[in-house]
């Protein structure tokens, strides 16, 4: 057999399914041929393409906050964490396996190439369009993903159906992946619709498209685009009206609840009752208590804990502290340096469910980087209105900043404390080219907040896999920004 890079064999392996790869398909092999017939095969195929997403959520904070300056490495850090807490990422780390969201990618191509075809009269104009459009969300968010943490890589549209196909494929600029991003978003936003249950914050509407093409303009500094959107999102009355923030004294359920107002997207998590996802293990440090905790992979730094001001209300949320106890363990004399007290779970009694949603995309965010657009755009006094909006749900008094770059800095700081481990701080620091001043800050006593810390340089992209170059050497050089 021909050698597969790894994250395309997974794609084969998915739609050709259990039979060995030189057999013949019996008639009653399911393939693409005659799986994409019916009313059930269109529902199973977008439900297999939000499926593959389902396991991200560890990922997306390992990606996004594990190497910024609000987190350190936790007590039971293995060394694939400690790597990430450093910047100092090994090419056979199992963070800096893309297999995942190419898979996923793969199951959104076959959805947006098979669907359009289906005959079956329930399946109409409209219900394609919308897991067509669906599908675009997610294949342009999973390329959003992979151009931020590895720059260029191979942009792949058509689905991975069989052994003929190019199995080594080249890499694409990151520039031209993200143009794709925005034209798949474009796409996605004139099939999808305005308004939608509260249930289906689990998938894409015409809102999710403006926030995330939110994001993207403000990874490409194109701030007006970034405030055309963000408008679009706050301000359309029938999109507007989808979405509210919570309450400053319930901006702790929005982690622990489902569908919460303020949620743009989020992920479904499905654990048994008394098991712990990956996610609540990383975050909850590993002592010995009861309700159980987590493996103590990653904590809170100094900096984050230093970052939250006097009477902000999203601080007992976001943080567990030596000496308060939040979580009624029945030995707080255990406790003896800050957790993260988001994603943590349902408790019953000493038994703790790690089934939280995750949520991807939220009202506050898209608010503080409209905040930030309109500030580099000048238009400073109508920043600090939406920087207040966010501190006023906070409990905080108004922002005392006034200059543009009083300002750039006042909206850097609500997001770290707003979106800590929520998979954002790092590619804020990134896009703002501020990896090595942040990580290299010291605390108010003069020690350093990251004295493990060996690699403070602005490494902004993860390597390539070991196993993806062994099998494609079109993925050479490897990444050593």
């Amino acid at each position: 057999m021909k050698n597969i890079p790894k994250f395309l064999a997974l794609l084969v392996a998915f739609v050709i399914g259990g039979c060995e790869v030189t057999d013949l398909s019996p008639e009653s092999e399911i393939v693409p041929e005659n799986f994409y017939q019916t009313d059930e095969d269109a529902n199973a195929a977008i439900a297999a393409a939000y499926s593959s997403i389902l396991s991200y959520p560890n990922n997306l904070v390992m990606w996004g906050d594990a190497r910024s300056d609000n987190t350190l490495r936790g007590n039971g850090a293995q060394p694939q964490f400690v790597e990430f807490t450093e910047n100092n990422i090994s090419p056979t780390n199992g963070f800096a396996n893309w297999s995942g969201l190419y898979s996923g990618i793969n199951r959104a191509n076959l959805v947006i190439a098979r669907i359009p075809g289906i005959q079956d009269p329930r399946v109409t104009e409209l219900k394609k369009n919308q897991l067509v459009g669906e599908a675009l969300f997610l294949r342009a968010w999973q390329y959003f993903l992979l151009t931020r943490n590895w720059g260029d890589v191979p942009l792949l549209l058509e689905p991975y159906v069989g052994l003929d196909q190019d199995f080594k494929p080249v890499k694409t600029p990151a520039a031209q992946v993200i143009e794709q991003v925005i034209t798949d978003l474009n796409d996605a936003k004139s099939r999808l619709n305005a308004s939608y249950n509260a249930t289906s914050r689990r998938r894409a509407a015409k809102g999710t498209v403006y926030a995330l093409l939110t994001h993207v303009y403000m990874w490409k500094r194109d701030y007006a685009n970034a405030a055309a959107f963000s408008d679009s999102l706050l301000n359309q009355p029938r999109i507007r009206t989808n979405y509210s923030l919570v309450t400053g004294a319930n901006y702790g359920t929005l982690f622990n609840d489902q569908f919460a107002t303020e949620s743009i997207f989020e992920i479904d998590v499905f654990n048994t009752v008394n098991t712990l996802s990956n996610l609540t293990q990383t975050l909850l440090p590993n002592i010995n208590v009861q309700p159980v905790a987590g493996s103590g992979r990653l904590a809170p730094s100094t900096r984050l804990v230093d970052a939250f001001e006097a009477n902000d209300l999203r601080r007992t949320a976001t943080l567990g502290l030596p000496g308060q106890n939040p979580d009624n363990f029945n030995t707080p004399a255990n406790i003896t340096f800050p957790y993260v007290r988001k994603y943590t779970g349902q408790v019953v009694g000493n038994q703790r469910s790690g089934n939280d949603n995750f949520i991807v995309l939220r009202l506050a965010d898209i608010i503080l980087l409209r905040a930030e657009a309109l500030n580099e755009l000048n238009r400073t006094t109508d920043a600090i209105t939406l920087v207040n909006q966010i501190r006023t749900r906070a409990g905080l008094p108004g922002t005392a900043a006034r200059t543009q770059e009083a300002v750039r800095q006042a909206i850097s700081q609500e997001r770290l404390v707003e979106l800590a481990f929520e998979g954002h701080r790092w590619y804020d620091l990134v896009r703002a080219n501020r990896v090595t001043e942040a990580l290299a800050v010291t605390s108010p006593t003069g020690t350093p907040y990251f004295p493990l810390r060996r690699n403070l340089t602005q490494r902004s992209l993860l390597p390539i896999a070991n196993g993806e170059l062994l099998l494609n050497s079109n993925l050479l050089p490897q990444n050593t920004q």
